[in-house]
């Protein structure tokens, strides 16, 4: 870890990187770890890289994904792959030894600059860039607390991965089976509530937009920072395609997920 505060990282880079080991961490998500000395090293919480698929340019687009773990000393970085299409199924497929081409890292990742007390709120596979966030926030000595939301006990993952941080994260999943029964939202705004001084927190979070959404709406949300990760399709990943492009939270401008963010303050874009 580099204890770096800054929001972006050096120039990325393009390469075939090996895959080291593969382990499935439910039905549908998989966690990939790839020998990548110069991007372990360059890469900061909130960055991603661009994946392709496959050896042909079938699928053509590569496939973004967070970086979920780094470690610039062994030089490998963990992605996490939910199979949702032909792209990551193909990615599921990998095996130890292959070569994969990725781009990166890219993008703009957390601020942390000022962070007071730290808030990490993962839904469904948003998790991914959290984990390596509450390294980094870890290593700067700030207190971290984390709130996890899935649809049902089938998609819970990462909490072996934040057990060796430590850290007990409260989770949650829509049907009860796992963890407290509703929104991740839910035990959130419990939280959030007790809190005697929110101007000292700042909330980091990544899932779907109506999560987003409804974080950026919550009690006394003037009160505290936030920093939203937002999941989106992208083509190129550089900025060039402006396939990504959401609008600011004023409506007048638009900013480009790939380049600007993914990582955007709170009322900085629309959700």
């Amino acid at each position: 870890m580099t204890g770096k505060p800054g929001p972006t990282s050096a120039k990325p880079v393009v390469n075939k990187y090996l895959v080291m080991e593969k382990s499935r961490l439910n039905e549908t998500v998989f966690k990939i770890r790839f020998l990548a000395n110069d991007i372990a090293e360059r890469v900061l919480p909130g960055e991603f890289v661009n994946v392709r698929p496959g050896p042909t340019f079938d699928p053509l687009l590569r496939r973004p994904f967070s970086v979920y773990l780094a470690n610039p000393e062994e030089g490998w970085i963990d992605l996490l792959i939910k199979v949702v299409g032909p792209g990551t199924e193909l990615l599921s497929r990998l095996e130890e030894g292959d070569l994969v081409d990725i781009l990166g890292p890219l993008g703009r990742g957390f601020d942390l600059e000022t962070v007071g007390t730290a808030v990490l709120v993962g839904g469904g596979i948003g998790i991914a860039p959290l984990v390596f966030l509450a390294h980094e926030l870890l290593f700067l000595k700030k207190p971290v607390h984390f709130f996890q939301g899935f649809g049902n006990a089938g998609e819970v993952c990462g909490l072996e991965d934040l057990e060796a941080l430590k850290i007990a994260p409260v989770v949650s999943t829509e049907d009860g089976s796992f963890g407290v029964k509703g929104l991740v939202t839910d035990p959130l705004r419990d939280f959030l509530r007790k809190q005697k001084d929110p101007e000292k927190i700042e909330l980091f979070c990544c899932g779907p937009n109506p999560m987003l959404a409804a974080i950026s709406n919550l009690p006394d949300s003037d009160r505290w920072k936030a920093q939203f990760s937002l999941e989106t399709r992208m083509a190129c990943g550089i900025g060039a395609c402006m396939g990504c492009a959401v609008p600011t939270f004023d409506g007048e401008q638009y900013r480009l997920v790939c380049k600007d963010g993914p990582v955007f303050k709170k009322n900085e874009v629309w959700l």
